[in-house]
């Protein structure tokens, strides 16, 4: 296991590299001039070029992204063009809240989801079953904005149980994005979940275990379920790393200063190096997370290990 993880980490290595030549010559391809929007539209040709020097804008493409990697191999992802901060900072401060919602809504996903493809695939072709696909394909097809924006209608304008939107210290603030950006992923864990316990429950070594007189519920829990839960977590592990991308619907609707927001807004102003520096971050957090599922199919099935 130390091998195999030795060499993932060295595969990791390049893997970034192309993420970081890819994101550079596609923010410098799209259309505007940072220089310029951060100038003004009412500013001299003279102030639009010092500031393009003053950014190193006016150098070709292959030097910029040259002095750049010199900067990421000492840990520096540069400056924001917009707020003149650190991008590393900028990243840390709003890193955490999109960490949070990807958790918990991966979490709701999973208690949710889990539990009705289990149910299903024990009472196939019944009313459990067709009632959990249901919900499934409603949750798969619901776009997570609607969602979110019926949950705010009922349980904080109606309800006001929750609050609509905002942060805070308590987990309350983070339960309805959660709820709304896992419930599509719920849907995707329900489905898979069923049809990879049903492919498993008739296998010869589950009848087996049924004719020994092993109770259905340890013949599900103890024999069926370690081989298919292996499909559910690369489904689950995948999901995870769609959230700390892909949130920004989530946090714009209830107003959460994450890193999907921030890296839209970054995109519209032309900050360079903050999107350069969000998406190398979320390029690594996908790839650990990818690395957490190669390890926990090893610790779910010894053959793997071999």
């Amino acid at each position: 296991m130390l091998r195999f993880l030795f060499q993932r980490l060295v595969v990791t290595i390049p893997t970034l590299l192309v993420v970081t030549f890819m994101v550079f010559m596609i923010v410098h391809l799209i259309p505007g001039d940072p220089a310029q929007i951060l100038a003004g539209d009412f500013a001299t040709p003279q102030v639009v070029k010092e500031l393009r020097a003053e950014w190193g804008l006016d150098r070709p493409l292959l030097v910029q992204y040259g002095s750049y990697l010199k900067n990421l191999a000492q840990g520096n992802l540069g400056t924001s063009i917009a707020s003149r901060r650190p991008v590393t900072a900028e990243i840390a401060d709003r890193y955490h809240t999109t960490l949070s919602l990807a958790f918990w809504g991966t979490l709701f996903a999973v208690a949710l989801g889990l539990t009705a493809g289990v149910v299903a695939a024990r009472k196939p072709f019944t009313a459990w079953d067709y009632g959990s696909m249901t919900v499934a394909l409603v949750g798969i097809s619901t776009p997570v904005f609607w969602t979110g924006l019926i949950l705010i209608l009922i349980f904080s304008v109606k309800l006001g149980w929750l609050p609509a939107g905002g942060t805070g210290s308590s987990l309350k603030y983070l339960i309805l994005p959660a709820v709304s950006i896992g419930f599509f992923d719920a849907g995707v864990v329900a489905r898979q979940s069923r049809s990879s316990l049903m492919e498993v429950l008739g296998q010869d070594y589950v009848r087996t275990a049924r004719a020994k007189g092993l109770p259905e519920k340890r013949v599900i829990n103890k024999h069926a379920m370690k081989n298919a839960i292996i499909p559910v977590i690369t489904i689950i592990g995948m999901q995870f790393g769609r959230m700390l991308g892909g949130a920004v619907l989530t946090e714009s609707v209830f107003s959460l200063p994450g890193l999907g927001r921030f890296l839209i807004i970054a995109i519209s102003q032309r900050d360079y190096p903050v999107v350069q520096g969000v998406c190398l971050v979320l390029a690594l957090s996908f790839v650990i997370i990818n690395l957490f599922v190669d390890l926990t199919y090893g610790f779910l099935d010894p053959r793997i290990r071999q």
